[in-house]
């Protein structure tokens, strides 16, 4: 009996380092980029993540118009913490496109927001990516309140 709690403490031991310490794939890096950028609101950066022509560049173009036109004034919270976690990767067309099913947890503070004690805003992604040639581009990018 001690020998089967010492071989489960070990595997749910191994499986929390692996999920929590393997290292990412190139598409859910550049994921973890544009999820950054667009959080933050630094849609220049965001924008230079997105594949040219895709709906993902559009949204960001369109967020940018907005806020030029004074419609959208900018950040008025801070980020106390962002966090992303992987929920599926599904590669297709030989590995160049994946798609990404993704859950971040956002802790702000500031007008209209929960305080950094208060429970996170928790958001799920459905992203495509695509590769061209080295790098990942995001073709597609939609993000739901949970």
């Amino acid at each position: 009996m001690k020998k089967l709690l010492a071989l489960v403490a070990v595997s749910v031991v191994g499986y929390f380092g692996w999920t929590h310490f393997a290292a990412d794939s190139p598409a859910v890096t550049a994921y973890r980029s544009f999820a950054r950028a667009w959080a933050y609101q630094s849609y220049d950066a965001a924008r230079d993540l997105t594949l040219e022509g895709s709906p993902a560049r559009k949204m960001v173009d369109d967020r940018i118009d907005l806020r030029k036109k004074g419609g959208f004034p900018g950040a008025t919270m801070s980020i106390n913490a962002l966090s992303f976690s992987i929920l599926s990767e599904i590669a297709s067309d030989g590995g160049r496109l994946v798609t990404l099913r993704a859950q971040q947890s956002i802790r702000v503070s500031g007008m209209g927001g929960e305080s950094a004690f208060g429970r996170p805003g928790l958001d799920e992604h459905v992203v495509t990516l695509e590769a061209k040639g080295a790098t990942w581009k995001i073709t597609s990018f939609t993000e739901k309140q949970l």
